[in-house]
């Protein structure tokens, strides 16, 4: 995909906000901001590379580039939709209230793409894609390429 240069920040991930895509490693990942009895925890989660899904916890802050939020991005399935059932790790899942992304870290959970946790997902009973992709589009939803950004086959 051909992208202007301009779609893309120089940032530290620790800095950036909940829901944005950044790369680091040749890896794309979601920015999260998730909490649990009380405790907050600032990560990422991978969304390309051998462990789709995986959560990582943002102990130092280090470079990334980013794609700004004013750059839209729209999430668009690549392929078929199962379920219900289990949706693997990095599948996109749809919950109640929006799209989610299947992450674990010692167990599973779901992250909205406003990078914060999906309460809402019935996790044995969802419907999801195990392959999608992430478009920059207009705004008018219109994909301003014809190849994604990046494609997610969760594991």
């Amino acid at each position: 995909m051909a992208t202007k240069a301009s779609a893309y920040v120089l940032a530290k991930d620790y800095d950036l906000l909940p829901g944005t895509i950044l790369n680091s490693g040749k890896q794309w990942f979601l920015r999260t901001h998730l909490e649990e009895n009380h405790n907050k925890y600032e990560g990422i989660i991978a969304l390309t590379g051998d462990r789709p899904g995986e959560y990582h916890h943002l102990h130092n802050p280090s470079q990334c580039i980013a794609i700004p939020q004013a750059i839209t991005l729209e999430a668009r399935v690549i392929g078929d939709l199962a379920g219900p059932g289990t949706p693997p790790h990095g599948a996109l899942v749809w919950g109640l209230g929006g799209l989610s992304i299947a992450g674990f870290f010692g167990g599973n959970f779901f992250v909205k793409l406003d990078g914060l946790e999906a309460d809402d997902v019935l996790r044995d009973k969802s419907f999801y894609a195990s392959k999608w992709g992430m478009w920059i589009v207009d705004g008018e939803g219109n994909a301003l390429d014809e190849e994604p950004l990046f494609t997610v086959k969760a594991g």
